[in-house]
């Protein structure tokens, strides 16, 4: 008997769309916390153990935990449970799905043995190697990858997205001639390709400059024309080309992680969500646009930032200021062996922020206690509140 006929298998199926929709769309302000999460869908496979889109969802839900031992054992035998169970009809929009979630949690290691499996299982499937091309370029197997994607060529050789990653390959190569080949193909294809003809733009500069695709991510700032688009007051250029910086730093952070340092994967999510969290909130309590690498404005401005974050995010435990420590230094020595700040800065940085670590957790600590506390009027909590954050919490954008 088909198991998706059972009963367990269609009160699973209420059980999971239900969950899905509260956790999706929660009503009346309901947060579900991860803990939750996982309650549910442990409750959900008791019932059908082979219901795979619990037992996957389960595994993806650890890898954001901390207690994620199980996790990659799980979802293998999630995957196996796909293929076996799912409808023929469904199996690639289901696959695209997983991968899809792996690649947010930077997991492509995983995304290039379930790839490996699938191409076994559908070899004339152009766009598993082009996949499978993406997900081991990641993880730093070059060669490999570009043989990937020549497969995928061959099987579609007309595919402007396979020519263009192509393109991109040969750039983390460090072969810009191939790549410029690869890339004018693309646009040959479809001429308003926007990623070919921003990767044509990243070979131009390689061709100039020497290097690979990595040493253009970490490439020297133009400080001459961030200050002519100051000067112009062309502002959002000025902030378009910041941006661009801050996120190719972050991309150079996460390729060394998966690339040099295998064993810091499972954390990788937790520290580049904390990274773009923390600048993020910078920028909204700052009104203004700074490079990630101005450590000096960071450091400076570090204990009012951080006021402002345990006042604004009530309810702040230990555990989040040791990410946010814990993430930025990890990142400002990451640009301290590249030679994008300084080893004296990034010394000096590191010795004031911990220096004022306990101070702060006893903030944190004072304040937790009092915010909800009933017997305390609104006025004596702003009392409070400006003795202990020194008035920062007053900042006028947040």
């Amino acid at each position: 008997m088909n198991i998706r006929n059972t009963k367990a298998w269609k009160l699973a199926e209420c059980e999971y769309e239900e969950f899905y929709n509260y956790t999706t769309i929660p009503l009346f302000g309901n947060r579900t916390t991860p803990e939750d999460k996982i309650e549910r869908l442990e409750q959900i496979l008791k019932r059908c153990p082979k219901f795979y889109p619990a037992l996957l969802d389960l595994a993806l839900q650890r890898m954001l935990s901390t207690s994620n031992d199980s996790a990659d054992d799980q979802i293998k035998e999630g995957f196996n449970l796909m293929l076996e169970l799912s409808d023929p009809s469904h199996i690639e929009e289901e696959f695209d799905i997983l991968l899809d979630n792996l690649e947010k949690l930077w997991r492509f290691d995983l995304c290039k043995y379930f790839l490996g499996i699938m191409i076994e299982r559908y070899p004339h499937k152009a766009f598993l190697y082009d996949y499978q091309a993406h997900a081991t370029a990641m993880i730093g197997e070059i060669d490999e990858a570009l043989v990937y994607v020549e497969k995928a060529l061959q099987l579609a050789p007309k595919n402007h997205h396979f020519r263009s990653n192509q393109g991109w390959l040969y750039l983390i190569a460090g072969d810009p001639k191939k790549a410029g080949e690869s890339l004018e193909a693309a646009l040959r294809l479809k001429p308003d390709a926007e990623v070919a003809k921003k990767n044509l733009e990243i070979q131009k500069y390689l061709a100039k400059h020497g290097g690979n695709y990595f040493d253009y991510l970490l490439r020297p700032v133009d400080e001459e024309r961030l200050e002519h688009l100051r000067n112009e007051e062309q502002w959002e250029d000025f902030d378009d080309i910041v941006t661009e910086y801050n996120n190719d730093r972050f991309e150079a952070v996460a390729q060394t992680i998966m690339q040099e340092h295998s064993e810091k994967i499972p954390r990788l999510y937790d520290l580049m969500a904390t990274l773009r969290e923390f600048f993020r909130f910078v920028h909204r309590i700052d009104q203004d646009v700074h490079l990630n690498e101005d450590i000096d404005f960071i450091q400076e401005y570090f204990k009012p930032i951080m006021h402002k974050f345990i006042f604004k995010f009530g309810d702040v435990d230990v555990e989040m200021i040791e990410g946010i420590y814990s993430a930025l230094l990890e990142y400002y020595e990451f640009l301290s062996n590249r030679g994008l700040i300084s080893s004296k800065a990034f010394n000096q940085f590191q010795k004031k922020i911990l220096g004022m670590k306990k101070e702060l957790i006893g903030k944190m600590q004072k304040y937790n206690a009092i915010r909800h506390r009933s017997d305390i009027d609104g006025d004596e909590k702003q009392a409070i509140r400006g003795e202990l954050f020194e008035g920062d919490d007053e900042w006028p954008f947040l």
